[in-house]
């Protein structure tokens, strides 16, 4: 899986996994921009259903990959990885530089329509 996004340079952000595992979405990033540099970042995004639809896979990875990027462009990435709500994450949606994206708006939109909130029990916050 590789969708790289790059800052110019030799920055960027890469998504190398994206899987469901006990009742969460894990998603494991290169992250080499500014002064983030990790070979292995992790993302949980909880809340979010599974779902076999890879279109729909896509879509959430190209939306949590732009939260991660506007996140980093405003300093506050933790440097231990990122939990994220499915719920919280679709309201960012509205209100963070990704809603200046219109192709992330899109699949926001598409997304709250097609991906419903989990009834899975909710893992640990910790890494």
């Amino acid at each position: 899986m590789d969708q790289g996004i790059r800052d110019g340079g030799d920055d960027m952000i890469r998504l190398l996994s994206q899987r469901w595992q006990h009742g969460v979405w894990e998603f494991d990033y290169q992250v080499h921009t500014g002064v983030y540099h990790w070979d292995h970042y992790p993302v949980r995004l909880t809340h979010a259903a599974d779902t076999p639809d890879t279109q729909i896979q896509a879509d959430l990875a190209a939306v949590v990959t732009a939260t991660i990027q506007a996140r980093m462009a405003s300093g506050s990435l933790s440097p231990h990885g990122q939990v994220m709500h499915w719920t919280r994450l679709i309201q960012q949606c509205h209100c963070s530089p990704t809603h200046h994206d219109d192709h992330i708006m899109d699949l926001c939109s598409r997304l709250v329509d097609r991906l419903p909130v989990s009834r899975e029990a909710i893992v640990s916050s910790h890494f």
